[in-house]
């Protein structure tokens, strides 16, 4: 397959990723996209939606709307930010226990497929300078 530019390879291996994920977690009603909120939610506690777009790279209409599923779901709750302009997402009970299997769900994955490549600690830290620089480029960001 090195036909296929990297960047094909990436976003093909990403969707094979997201898609195991999902599959597993539909048993506790989540979609492809419902887990990745609960994730940013529970590394960025009290996250505004604004930076949950931002950080997901999706519109603030689109967060909303999945938040609100969420909401509804009792994952997570939502409170205006200090300035009245934003909503802060703050994860329920219920929402931090679903981390633990959204987590134990990724770390299945990693061990089945990463560990198949040897050494994954020397991948493990290309791919983090990788997807660093990727970062910076798109963000501007500094680490």
């Amino acid at each position: 397959m090195h036909d296929i530019s990297f960047s094909i390879q990436l976003f093909l291996t990403a969707t094979f990723a997201v898609e195991y994920v999902e599959k597993k977690l539909k048993k506790i009603g989540l979609d492809r996209n419902e887990f990745l909120y609960i994730i940013v939610a529970k590394y960025f506690p009290s996250v505004s939606q604004s930076t949950i777009a931002k950080k997901l790279n999706v519109n603030r209409s689109t967060v909303s709307r999945i938040i609100s599923k969420l909401i509804k779901k009792d994952y997570c709750y939502r409170e205006n930010s200090e300035n009245n302009r934003d909503f802060n997402v703050y994860l329920t009970n219920k929402g931090q226990e679903t981390c633990t299997d959204i987590e134990k769900v990724i770390s299945e994955f990693e061990d089945k497929y990463l560990n198949t490549l040897g050494n994954t600690k020397d991948f493990t830290n290309t791919f983090w300078d990788f997807f660093t620089k990727i970062r910076e480029a798109q963000f501007g960001i500094k680490k």
